[in-house]
């Protein structure tokens, strides 16, 4: 694993520039190392060096404290300069970025801590605990604190591995692990059995679902269901809803606003009602993708309806593509040009790469735009004809 890295500027006789391992310590003591997981300002320094980054690894940390009240999992502990060693004064220090990446046991990264600026941070009871207001969002302290982190907001996995629920980050003063912590709202993600996404509830009461077809997908957005009162009654996902408490979804986001009572001010109550009003406009109109005999998207409709001359106006658009055997795309149109010659056409090399593009572009003349390319994809020239 890796325990240390360094950028280096050109070698002799060239200046010296960036930094170093000489006198690096690839191997460090585990009281040395477990001494500074607990304190990370404590002569961060002396384990940095000369190097540009340094990694501390506790992958035995839930086996040693799995009978204590906090079990702390696997970490792996970053340190970072701000300044290059070449770059420092005599008997100047540089400034080290600090962070902590804790895993679970599937080796996924559970949470994440980073150093922060001073600043407040949440009050906790008497268990340690932080104390979170009926907004989801946490009391602070009066006063600043330093050190201060951020922690990555907490995420809930399914039976699957699949995320369901992922919250928002929050500010802490202890770089440890902590379990559990939900601040502020979080989306609420549903799966079928073959684990695709099919709905997405938001915080705010709308919603969105994937409709999956042999032939087609229809993508439905938060204003395609904007009319649906109860999403209980959906035929596609309404049976995810019916698990779920009714303060969780009810009253939906367009329920709310329609009746003008939401809003504390009749300005915001007016505004909140206007934006019903508008998305309803945009309700069941779902983008439409349709499959060829390999599963791929070849047809794309986007369903555009909006207000014209006090008039509903329904317009759909196509996008066309065209495959190689690879998968590869050969040509592009959209809903301007479908028929004749392609929005755009792609040649390719036998590795798949893309050796040179014809397009029409926004140019005066309509000219094509080629890229030669070496070895690994790596552009060398690029001109329009």
């Amino acid at each position: 694993m890796v325990v240390g890295t360094a950028v280096m500027g050109k070698p002799p006789p060239e200046p010296v520039e960036g930094d170093s391992l000489e006198g690096f310590e690839s191997d460090l003591p585990d009281e040395t190392a477990l001494a500074h997981l607990e304190d990370p300002f404590n002569d961060p320094q002396g384990i940095l060096q000369r190097a540009t980054t340094r990694l501390v690894y506790d992958l035995f940390a839930y086996l040693r404290t799995k009978d204590q009240s906090d079990p702390q999992p696997a970490v792996a502990y970053t340190l970072a300069r701000e300044i290059h060693d070449a770059d420092l004064a005599s008997g100047q220090q540089t400034l080290i970025q600090h962070s902590f990446s804790y895993s679970d046991g599937f080796g996924r990264e559970i949470q994440k801590k980073i150093q922060a600026e001073p600043g407040p941070v949440p009050r906790r009871d008497e268990n340690g605990e932080i104390i979170v207001g009926p907004d989801g969002q946490p009391e602070v302290t009066p006063n600043d604190v330093s050190p201060r982190w951020v922690g990555s907001g907490w995420t809930v996995f399914n039976n699957k591995g699949k995320p369901v629920r992922k919250y928002e980050p929050f500010f802490t003063g202890t770089h440890r692990f902590e379990f559990d912590v939900r601040i502020g709202v979080s989306p609420l993600l549903f799966y079928d059995p073959v684990e695709r996404v099919v709905a997405t509830l938001h915080p705010n009461h709308t919603w969105e679902k994937f409709v999956f077809d042999t032939w087609r997908q229809e993508s439905w957005d938060v204003n395609d269901t904007a009319l649906q009162a109860d999403p209980r009654n959906d035929e596609d996902v309404g049976q995810f809803s019916r698990r779920l408490p009714d303060a969780d979804y009810l009253p939906t986001w367009h329920t709310r606003r329609i009746g003008g009572q939401f809003g504390e001010t009749a300005a915001q109550r007016q505004v909140e009602q206007q934006a019903a009003e508008r998305a309803a406009v945009h309700a069941e109109t779902p983008a439409v993708a349709h499959f060829d005999t390999l599963g791929r998207p070849f047809l794309t409709f986007a369903h555009d309806r909006f207000e014209r001359d006090n008039a509903i106006v329904n317009e759909r658009h196509a996008t066309r593509v065209e495959l190689d055997i690879e998968g590869n795309q050969r040509a592009v149109r959209d809903p301007i040009v479908q028929a004749g010659d392609p929005l755009g056409r792609i040649r390719r090399a036998m590795e798949g790469r893309r050796p040179r593009r014809g397009a029409r572009d926004s140019r005066p003349l309509d000219g094509r735009r080629r890229v030669i390319e070496r070895r690994h994809a790596r552009a060398i020239a690029t001109w329009c004809a």
